[in-house]
């Protein structure tokens, strides 16, 4: 096995894949820690909807943080791609495209709840509201399911 010598490139990507990463790290857990964990109110959607409501603020502080993890881990991605290139140029790009599907739906996931979850028109707003179990919406008080759950 010969030892090859690292270049300028490898060195710069290892310090933006090491930043990139503590900085992922920290920004996902102030959003699960500091602020969901106020919001969301386990067993309880209507509560949380009603958290999410009134601190539409909080809540989209959390969703940009999630979504600013998602771009960087796109960007420890690449880094860790041109660290690993000249071990193995097919390796390192499967494991790239493996994390970049991962990160993708990461950042699907966050458009598609961030839209559903801050709709402020008036008749999204009535359905999500009246899913939830709103003040003017009759809730189910209990749920029997079947005896083999396909009837």
């Amino acid at each position: 096995m010969t030892s090859r010598a690292i270049d300028q490139s490898q060195r710069t990507a290892a310090k933006v894949a090491g930043f990139s990463c503590l900085f992922g790290m920290a920004i996902v857990v102030f959003a699960n820690y500091a602020i969901f964990e106020r919001l969301i109110i386990p067993g309880n959607a209507a509560e949380t909807a009603r958290n999410i409501v009134a601190h539409e603020r909080l809540f989209r502080i959390a969703m940009a943080c999630n979504i600013t993890y998602s771009v960087g881990v796109v960007v420890l991605l690449a880094a860790l791609y041109v660290i690993l290139k000249p071990v193995n140029p097919g390796l390192a790009l499967v494991g790239a495209l493996c994390r970049l599907v991962g990160a993708g739906g990461i950042l699907v996931t966050q458009w598609v709840g961030a839209g559903v979850r801050t709709a402020k028109s008036v008749d999204w707003g009535r359905i999500i509201w009246s899913t939830l179990g709103g003040p003017d919406t009759p809730v189910v008080s209990s749920y029997a399911p079947r005896s083999n759950g396909f009837e």
